[in-house]
Order: C-alpha cells, then structure tokens, then sequence
C-alpha cells in the first residue's frame, strides 16, 4: 500500500526501493551511495525425526528459525529434540509424524519404515509429557 492507501503507508527500508533491491538481486552490486540491505540468517530445519545428534550439532548462529515438522518418530531423543523447537523456532509446521505422535494415531505395520515408526512411537509414549504433546498437536 502506498501512502495514499487507507490500508496505511508502505513500511520500508528509506533507502531500499524496490527498483534497488531488484538491481542488486540481479546484479550483486550496488552503487556506493545505497546502503547495503540488512541481512538475516534464516535457519530452516526439517524432519528431525528425534535426532537429538543431528539438532545439536547446529552450531551456526541465526537470526530466525523456522521447523518445517516431523519433530518426532524414528528417533529416540523426542524430548530434547522438542525442547529446542520450542526454544528456537519462531514458527513451526507440524508434520504428519507430529501429527500422529499427537493423536495417537495406530500405525499399520506393514513396512521397515513404518515399523521403526511405531517401535519408537511406544517409546515416545513413555518419556513424552502433557505438554510435548500439547505442542505437537
């Protein structure tokens, strides 16, 4: 919207229009008088499957976090793993492993994949408390 817009006036960089931000997505340059854009690291993390290993691991700072799902399931670390997405994620999606987690949804034991989910569903039943459950559902 515009300053003329009822919505309210545009919320912008006042250097940065967009005319500038396209020439240096483009180009990768920018004249010497513009300012360079700020810069955010985001962090996307993704079918974590209960690996608390992996999720430690990250040591590279950021400014936004964002999970993707499938917190749980696989894995045998649920609670650490869950800890640290609600630490650190700004937003989350839940993924259909998080989904089932949370609904206690029965997994038909027809292959590896889906054994191994419901081997590791029972032990998640036995550490997870009220409140991993709350926030995977």
């Amino acid at each position: 919207p515009g300053s003329g817009d009822p919505r309210g006036p545009t919320r912008r960089h006042p250097r940065w229009s967009p005319l500038h931000v396209g020439w240096y997505a483009a180009t990768g340059t920018r004249s010497s008088s513009t300012p360079e854009p700020p810069r955010v690291k985001i962090l996307l993390v993704a079918d974590i499957h209960a690996n608390w290993f992996a999720l430690s691991a990250i040591r590279e700072r950021f400014d936004v976090c964002l999970c993707l799902g499938d917190i749980v399931e696989y894995g045998t670390d649920p609670v650490p793993c869950i800890d640290w997405v609600r630490r650190h994620a700004h937003a989350a999606v839940r993924g259909n492993h998080d989904h089932a987690t949370a609904q206690r949804v029965p997994t038909p034991l027809t292959s590896g994949c889906r054994r191994l989910a419901a081997a590791t569903r029972a032990h998640h039943a036995r550490v997870l408390q009220p409140t991993h459950y709350k926030f995977l559902a």
